[in-house]
């Protein structure tokens, strides 16, 4: 379940009325029963994940862990390490 909270915690969360189907399937949606059915889905195991799992970074409270980001936020995270802002979608 930690890694459920992690997940939703990293995601983009935006308007529904103005995404796309691959935008869906990146963004969690909201509510408990909408959540468990957009996991057994699946389409979070596309996102981009750190190599391996390391010791929590400072302010995190947790132990060791792996973050994995949706495609918005590894496009924006590594445009922040170039200068260059990603577009949005």
């Amino acid at each position: 379940m930690r890694y459920v909270a992690a997940l939703i915690c990293l995601a983009a969360c935006g308007d529904d009325s103005e995404m796309g189907e691959s935008d869906k399937s990146q963004t969690p949606p909201m509510g408990a029963a909408a959540v468990q059915q957009w996991l057994s889905q699946g389409d979070y195991k596309g996102w981009n994940c750190e190599p391996d799992v390391h010791e929590a970074r400072s302010p995190s409270p947790h132990g060791f862990n792996r973050i994995c980001s949706n495609d918005l936020i590894a496009n924006n995270a590594t445009a922040a390490k170039t200068g260059r802002r990603a577009p949005l979608r």
